[in-house]
């Protein structure tokens, strides 16, 4: 069992995994509901995260920052997911959360034009009553390459991360080869750790999604408020 403090500083008792969407869960239907992402020892993680060991836990909705984030960044998604129903030539960069609100590069299509705005929104509102289980996915590099055949600026960015985690396994392998490095059992294992992480394994998105779909009608509400002001091409 583990041990699970909470934002009132009451301390809970739960089966190791638990994900922070069940905690949420048994602390009332309502907060479920509303819940965006949690907050583990004040670090910002998805909902499906399992819990394995003593932590803090908040539970972040819509009026919390990291929240928001998770909210619109799933939304950015789902405008995503819409427009490539609807203009099945549209090429997607990246689609991050902004402090009021969010945005997609998109390329491969003409910019879009205030009267094709209903036509998007209305088929975001489609994708969220189809409730679509949102995962969280690891993949190989080729994987990621395969599933991103054709679409440029995520094979781009697919590279970019490759680089990155092949430099990042250069510099640990060049600190385990440092005598002083290699005496020590603990800073082994923890730089083991961390290079098996970083081989040949990716997340395809690289932060917190919200579960739309226990949200629908605030979800519908906040689409209208934000998808004009959001959706945008080049």
């Amino acid at each position: 069992m583990i041990h699970i403090t909470l934002k009132d500083g009451s301390v809970k008792e739960f089966e190791s995994g638990v994900s922070v969407i069940d905690v949420a869960k048994s602390l009332g239907a309502g907060l479920a509901k509303a819940a965006c992402c949690g907050r583990i020892n004040g670090e910002a993680v998805d909902l499906r995260t399992p819990i394995t060991e003593d932590c803090q836990l908040e539970i972040c909705t819509f009026d919390d920052e990291d929240g928001k984030k998770a909210f619109w960044h799933t939304a950015a998604h789902v405008m995503a997911q819409a427009i490539q129903h609807l203009f099945p030539g549209a090429k997607f960069g990246i689609g991050p959360a902004l402090e009021s609100g969010w945005y997609y590069d998109i390329g491969g299509v003409k910019p879009f034009t205030p009267d094709q705005f209903g036509a998007i929104e209305a088929e975001m509102k489609k994708i969220v009553k189809e409730n679509i289980p949102v995962e969280k996915r690891i993949i190989t590099v080729e994987e990621g390459r395969s599933l991103f055949a054709g679409q440029d600026y995520k094979l781009e960015l697919l590279e970019e991360e490759i680089a990155r985690l092949e430099t990042e396994k250069t510099e640990i392998t060049s600190q385990l080869e440092r005598p002083e490095v290699a005496a020590d059992t603990e800073a082994v294992m923890e730089l083991t750790s961390r290079f098996q992480q970083t081989d040949r394994q990716l997340e395809t998105c690289f932060t917190q999604w919200a579960d739309l779909s226990e949200k629908i009608e605030e979800t519908e509400a906040r689409i209208q408020e934000e998808a004009e002001r959001n959706v945008s091409g080049s």
